[in-house]
């Protein structure tokens, strides 16, 4: 018998986005699903949407009107602080400039995210401590030297660099990690060996895994594919399609 479908951790509704009162529609989304566990790829060029589709998903952008729901909490019903909470708790993401604090090591960057969710500490911790998980995660990234691992990251390469803000990502088993244009500074082998690494850590934790990128070569590492051009409506409607 089959199990059917997996339930979605992302739902989008109806949303329409707009960046102040009387300005145009910059995102217009009837219907959007991630499902649990799901890799999907997002492609589009610069100026479709990617980014603001980014913010509403995290809860950093709030919707005009339309539902985005996280695990079906409507994050523009909640308050700021319920939507960083969610944030913090759910989702871990990689960001195209990595966006690491320069003046703490790799581990202490990695362990970030336990600081400020109790729920990523506990499940980082498992059947040992949130520290022995980040120190898996580096090793498995290739970061596992002692010299490495109290290094300040601003001292690192940017490759080295890019897997430490996976492991950050990664850590404490996050329902989503999100992926925006993380694999820009990679030569063609380095980025086939990220994103193997990345997929298969994702599927370890149950992760759902969202990528953006502008390169279509890499849709085919990943189980489906959108193109912004045609979710978000409101690049029709602009002619910018």
């Amino acid at each position: 018998m089959s199990s059917g479908p997996a339930a979605s951790v992302i739902e989008l509704a109806n949303v329409r986005f707009r960046w102040q009162p009387q300005a145009p529609v910059v995102l217009a989304i009837d219907i959007f699903r991630l499902a649990a566990g799901e890799r999907l790829f997002i492609r589009g060029p610069s100026g479709s949407g990617k980014t603001t589709l980014l913010g509403l998903i995290g809860g950093v952008l709030v919707p005009e009107t339309g539902q985005v729901r996280l695990h079906g909490t409507d994050l523009a019903t909640c308050s700021a602080s319920a939507r960083d909470r969610l944030r913090a708790d759910r989702i871990g993401f990689v960001f195209q400039m990595f966006n690491l604090i320069p003046y703490l090591s790799v581990l202490d960057n990695v362990m970030l995210p336990c600081r400020f969710s109790k729920h990523r500490a506990s499940r980082a911790a498992g059947g040992g401590s949130a520290l022995d998980e980040a120190q898996r995660l580096l090793l498995r990234l290739g970061l596992g030297q002692e010299d490495i691992l109290a290094r300040d990251v601003a001292a690192l390469s940017v490759g080295q660099q890019q897997r430490v803000a996976v492991a950050r990502a990664l850590i404490g088993q996050p329902d989503i990690v999100i992926a925006d244009e993380p694999t820009s500074a990679l030569d063609a082998d380095t980025r086939n060996e990220f994103l193997a690494l990345l997929g298969e850590e994702c599927a370890r934790s149950g992760a759902a895994l969202l990528f953006v990128s502008h390169d279509t070569e890499l849709a085919r590492s990943f189980d489906r594919s959108l193109d912004m051009r045609e979710l978000n409506q409101a690049l029709a409607a602009t002619g910018a399609a």
